[in-house]
C-alpha cells in the first residue's frame, strides 16, 4: 500500500474516510492547521494550511494518491483553498513525483449558479490542463448536510423547494473513493450518487415523520431553477446504498437514550 494524503481530512467527508484508509492498510498523512486537531490513532499529522500555500514538502513526500477534499465556504476561503490552495496543491504534486490527485466536486456545478460551484469547475480544469493524472469525483448532497441544515431550525433553509436530490451517505462516498485507489487515473470526471432521487418536499416530509417534528422550511425556489431542477442529481448511477430515511431513523436511534 502506498502513503495517501488526505485534505479536509477534519472535515466531514475526512472524518468518515481516514478510518476506511487505515483499515485497508494505506499509510496515510494529513496536513492540519492546529497542533490540536483530532486525528484517528494511525494518521500522521503535518502542520500546513492549505489555504496559505504551500504546504511543507514533508507533506507529499513518497505519496502515491492525493485525496483532496478540503474546501472553503465562505468566498475569501473559496479563492484561498479552492483555488489558490488548489494550485500550490498541484505544483507540489509535480515537485513529489506525479500522484495520482482525486478531487472531491459536486454534481451539477456547471448547471447551478453559485461562487463555490464556479469554484470546483475551475479547478477541475486546472486538473485537466496539469500533468498529473487526476480524478474528479463528483456526488450529490451528502444525507449529513441535509440533516444538519434540517437539524437547526434557527439556519437559513439549505434544501430548495421544487428542487430534486440524490443525496448520498458520506460511508457510501468514502467506500468509492477507497475503490479510486485501486483503479488507474481517469483523467476525466466520474460522478456518483445516492440510492434514490427525491423532491425537496419529499426529503422534508420524511425527516418530520421520522422524528416526530414539523416539517422544516424549504429555501425559496429562484425565478431561475427552470432546467436547474434536476442539476443535482445522477439517475444513471446509483451506487449509494443508504437511502435518506435510513440515514435519518439512524440520527434518531443514536439520539435515542
Amino acid at each position: 500500500m502506498g502513503v495517501v494524503l488526505v485534505t479536509g481530512g477534519t472535515g466531514r467527508l475526512g472524518r468518515v474516510l481516514l478510518p476506511r484508509l487505515l483499515a485497508a492498510g494505506h499509510e496515510v498523512r494529513a496536513p492540519v492547521r492546529r497542533p490540536d486537531a483530532e486525528l484517528p490513532a494511525g494518521v500522521e499529522a503535518v502542520r500546513g494550511d492549505l489555504g496559505v500555500p504551500p504546504l511543507p514538502a514533508r507533506a507529499l513526500d513518497g505519496v502515491t494518491h492525493v485525496i483532496h477534499l478540503a474546501s472553503g465556504s465562505a468566498e475569501g476561503q473559496i479563492d484561498g483553498v479552492d483555488l489558490a490552495g488548489t494550485r500550490a496543491l498541484i505544483n507540489a504534486a509535480r515537485a513529489a513525483g506525479h500522484p495520482h490527485l482525486i478531487y472531491l466536486s459536486i454534481v451539477g456545478v456547471e448547471q447551478v449558479p453559485s461562487p463555490l460551484y464556479s469554484a470546483k469547475v475551475e479547478v477541475e480544469a486546472m486538473l485537466a490542463a496539469s500533468d498529473l493524472p487526476w480524478t474528479s469525483l463528483r456526488t450529490p448532497q451528502f444525507h449529513e448536510l441535509i440533516w444538519g441544515s434540517f437539524n437547526r431550525p434557527s439556519a437559513a433553509p439549505f434544501v430548495v423547494e421544487g428542487r430534486r436530490y440524490q443525496p448520498v451517505a458520506c460511508a457510501d462516498v468514502a467506500d468509492f473513493v477507497l475503490g479510486l485507489l485501486t483503479r488507474p487515473p481517469a483523467n476525466a470526471v466520474v460522478e456518483m450518487g445516492g440510492p434514490e432521487v427525491l423532491e425537496a418536499t419529499e426529503l422534508a416530509s420524511i425527516y418530520a415523520e421520522v422524528m416526530g417534528r414539523p416539517q422544516p422550511a424549504l429555501r425559496p425556489a429562484p425565478e431561475s431553477l427552470g432546467e436547474t431542477r434536476d442539476a443535482l442529481t445522477t439517475p444513471s448511477h446509483r451506487e449509494g446504498r443508504v437511502t435518506w430515511r435510513r440515514f435519518v431513523e439512524a440520527q434518531r436511534d443514536a439520539a435515542t437514550p
